[in-house]
């Protein structure tokens, strides 16, 4: 028996879409899904992906369409949207890039999508310091669940720009990290022997500026609380 409730919660949750194998799990036959295809209700998006029209359209549709469209072999999603297009929905930087970014294993049957760049890596193992080489391997705590998406962290995805040679504005994205509580100071400050290692030391200066800003900003606001508490009485000590 079809649930068209729990398909349409589905299709909500991933913006519009919906895997073949997930509309059949809620009791969508071939037929059927070849039904509302052919009444207008569903579009045949690409390799077993329909858009449910009913939902409204939402500006991270591309993004979604290549997430579900990297599928593992038993037709799981398999991949982790990662690059500037993390950044991108991080928040850190305003305008998404002109493709969909999206790191798959290197054992993935993944290959080329369209309207997505693809990179080959060795995700989900815990190994190594942050930056190893020009191919970093992604483990799992650098992943993190966006609505229905998994999505690289805030940090790993600056690391990630940088060793691919990516240049979106890192400083733009450095302070929107910091000033939203996206990237922390020390972890920041812990990934600055890994990226020494890279060329690209300028953007090394633009991070260890926005550190810096950032403990001024710091400095500051416990000087103000140090001078409130002092006029208050009998607090000139805090420290």
């Amino acid at each position: 028996m079809p649930d068209n409730g729990a398909l349409l919660r589905t299709a909500y949750r991933q913006n519009g879409y919906v895997t073949a194998q997930q509309a059949a799990a809620h009791g969508f036959s071939r037929q059927l899904r070849h039904h509302h295809y052919r009444r207008g209700a569903w579009r045949h998006v690409d390799r077993a992906l329909y858009r449910v029209l009913e939902v409204p359209e939402h500006p991270d549709e591309a993004v979604t369409r290549v997430y579900l469209l990297a599928r593992d072999g038993t037709g799981r999603p398999a991949g982790v949207v990662s690059h500037e297009s993390a950044l991108y929905l991080h928040g850190m930087v305003t305008r998404p890039p002109d493709v969909v970014h999206i790191s798959v294993d290197r054992s993935s049957p993944v290959r080329e999508i369209d309207g997505a760049r693809v990179f080959r890596r060795i995700v989900g193992r815990t190994v190594g310091r942050a930056l190893p080489g020009r191919s970093p391997p992604l483990p799992s705590e650098s992943v993190v669940d966006h609505g229905a998406l998994r999505v690289t962290a805030p940090l790993r995805t600056v690391l990630d720009c940088i060793a691919w040679g990516l240049n979106p504005d890192l400083v733009t994205a450095f302070e929107r990290g910091l000033r939203h509580d996206l990237l922390d100071v020390d972890a920041c400050l812990g990934a600055v022997d890994d990226l020494l290692r890279l060329h690209g030391l300028k953007l090394l200066h633009a991070l260890a500026a926005a550190l810096s800003a950032r403990h001024r900003t710091i400095n500051r606001d416990l000087a103000t609380v140090r001078d409130r508490l002092a006029s208050a009485g009998g607090y000139g000590r805090v420290r």
